[in-house]
């Protein structure tokens, strides 16, 4: 039989020429890159032994080694596929089970006992006949049930990880299994036709091409990993339950001293940075990676036992970040670094508060001058409370912990308290009562505030329709609309039904919008608050002179009430803040409109205020805002 070398030596030089590439292309650092390596070599080699085994034919005893080493190397290719996916993922953990551990391992070294140890003996896998051509043996169906079996098992795991790949990465890595197969069927009806290695060589050079790719991961200059590559990192650490410890540290005020030199300072500066990042982990013998974030920004992440030096290293290099050849001939400005270490997870718990610890540790940091552990820092707290917010807004709304507390608002004229403000409060069990201004910026942002609002409205409508609100003597109540919620244009409706659902009079609710509002979402504003007036509500301006105010805007909407920024109230005593004040009340007098004063302290402000022709007062002289029981204890006792 006369076999076609052609494709083993095309796979020859094909893998030769993706291993030169690999070490040109500084691919020779991670575990994902050294498995890839060593299955270009076992699968080389493979094709190598293959045809040593055709051209030694006349030979009977080299034909016998060569098959033997072919067969040794062909079935380490799957179990060595196996090992590059977990690479790949980072997801190693899945060796801590000693079952997974004694199958892979098993399986594996059972199909090695076989060709080295059992077949000399009886030739069960291969054998070499008298004209020095290798036949098949009766089990050489376990050579391939046992590559099958760590290819279902690839497979299997590529389809766990699916999220974690664009689409072309995951066809790429599901390729590998219909082309080996494929190529087994062809080459075992046709045996001369030496094809398996060279399905191979092409499937790798797809890896090559497609997930070996250091560009996407790492600047060509700088040879360091990215930040796109410390998320992706960050992402699978997650999802495998890995624990890291993390060296965060930047430039302060980067873009002021060292790129307001010159772009070229700026580069030449991290590459610095970079090399120092490299040397000190190189003569410290840590397996730390090094990221850059870039804008002089860079991390350094610890895992397994090297995290118990992970203090003694950021120490190092905060003595190394000192030296000023860092800057030297590039900038005259002294470099300072704002430094800490993370624990991930314990002091961070989800990707998305890693994103906002990036983005905001210095914020929180108390100089530059030493390394900080970010538990040990003073704003750390509100740090993770902020990075919690999503999931403690989702599980307030979940499990009804959204309260509404409510602030009486006194009547000037008729001597007696006339309305009050519905003021939303937020309770977590860990966090205690939580800032309301923080809880509504952050639900402005990620769109919960129209949830927020529906349940808010919905509890003052049911306070309302109650016998407690006629004996708290009030004629209406007060509700604040976030400006996000003008942009829903179903805004009118649902709070028409909401109202209608516990039978309340819209003529009890008068809602009130920020002067910011009117100013962000003008058209809908105007033509949602029409709507709503039209159908009985009635409308306040809160915040008043908290920006720029504009007359002219105001009279457009049907507004009511106008109720001053508490800065107002602040600066009535100074000699220009008392000019401000009493003109600011004299316009809005003449356009007709009720004044309401907000932060009224104390019973000079409250004689003040009224003597300047404020028609509402509200603040602490009278109380703080109570939750709803209390607030009722508290109208009927005021109110008697």
């Amino acid at each position: 039989m006369s076999y076609i070398i052609d494709f083993d030596i095309s796979a020859l030089l094909l893998l030769a020429v993706m291993l030169f590439s690999t070490y040109y292309r500084h691919m020779v650092s991670s575990s994902a890159e050294k498995c890839f390596i060593v299955l270009l070599v076992i699968t080389g080699a493979t094709a190598f032994f293959d045809i040593l085994s055709i051209v030694l034919a006349p030979m009977s005893l080299g034909v016998y080694l060569a098959c033997m080493v072919y067969y040794a190397l062909r079935v380490s290719i799957a179990p060595s596929y196996f090992v590059y996916l977990v690479a790949l993922t980072d997801g190693w953990k899945i060796f801590n089970k000693l079952r997974v551990r004694a199958v892979a391992a098993g399986v594996y070294l059972l199909q090695l006992f076989l060709v080295v140890v059992v077949n000399p003996i009886n030739g069960c896998i291969f054998d070499v006949n008298e004209y020095c051509v290798m036949t098949r043996g009766p089990l050489l169906w376990t050579c391939y049930l046992g590559a099958m079996l760590y290819f279902v098992a690839g497979t299997a795991y590529i389809f766990k990880y699916r999220n974690f790949y664009a689409r072309n990465k995951f066809y790429c890595l599901l390729g590998i299994v219909p082309a080996s197969l494929v190529a087994v069927v062809i080459q075992f009806f046709v045996p001369n036709l030496l094809i398996e290695c060279f399905t191979q060589a092409v499937c790798l050079m797809f890896y090559s091409i497609t997930l070996q790719s250091p560009e996407e991961r790492a600047s060509a200059e700088l040879h360091i990993n990215n930040r796109e590559a410390f998320f992706e990192d960050m992402r699978l650490s997650e999802f495998n339950k890995k624990q890291h410890s993390v060296v965060l540290f930047k430039i302060k005020n980067y873009a002021a001293r060292v790129e307001a030199v010159s772009y070229e300072a700026g580069n030449k500066i991290t590459s610095n940075i970079a090399n120092r990042l490299f040397e000190l982990i190189k003569s410290e013998e840590l397996t730390a990676v090094p990221y850059h974030f870039g804008i002089g920004s860079f991390g350094v992440v610890f895992s397994g036992e090297d995290t118990e030096r992970i203090d003694d290293f950021a120490q190092k290099l905060s003595m190394s970040l000192a030296d000023d050849r860092l800057r030297r001939n590039m900038t005259s400005t002294k470099l300072e670094f704002y430094e800490c270490i993370v624990d991930i997870p314990g002091d961070i718990d989800s990707y998305a508060s890693i994103q906002m610890m990036l983005e905001g540790y210095q914020n929180f940091l108390p100089g530059t001058d030493a390394v900080y552990r970010v538990n040990k820092v003073p704003g750390y707290k509100e740090f993770t409370l902020y990075s919690k917010l999503d999931e403690i807004i989702n599980m307030a709304l979940e499990n009804d912990r959204l309260e509404v507390f409510y602030m009486p608002i006194y009547c000037v004229e008729e001597k007696r308290f006339i309305s009050a403000e519905a003021l939303l409060r937020l309770y977590d069990p860990v966090y205690g009562y939580i800032n309301p201004e923080t809880v509504v910026s952050y639900a402005e942002e990620n769109g919960d505030i129209h949830r927020i609002g529906r349940v808010v409205f919905e509890k003052v409508c049911e306070f309302v329709s109650t016998p407690e609100f006629t004996m708290t003597g009030l004629d209406f109540i007060e509700v604040n609309l976030s400006v996000e919620q003008f942009h829903d244009r179903h805004l009118c409706e649902k709070l028409m039904l909401i109202a209608e659902k516990y039978n309340v009079d819209p003529s009890f609710i008068n809602f009130e919008i920020t002067e910011g509002a009117a100013t962000e979402v003008w058209k809908e504003v105007i033509s949602q608050t029409k709507i709503l007036s039209d159908a009985g509500f009635a409308f306040s301006m809160d915040d008043y002179g908290q920006k720029s105010s504009n007359l002219k805007r105001l009279s457009s909407l049907p507004i009511d009430i106008v109720k001053l920024d508490k800065s107002l109230a602040d600066d009535y005593t100074s000699p220009s803040g008392e000019v401000i004040l009493k003109n600011t009340v004299k316009m809005l007098k003449a356009l007709g409109v009720a004044i309401a004063a907000e932060g009224i302290e104390n019973r000079r402000m409250e004689a003040r205020f009224s003597e300047l022709g404020c028609d509402y007062l509200q603040g602490y002289t009278y109380t703080k805002a109570l939750p709803l029981n209390t607030f009722i204890k508290y109208m009927e006792e005021v109110q008697a």
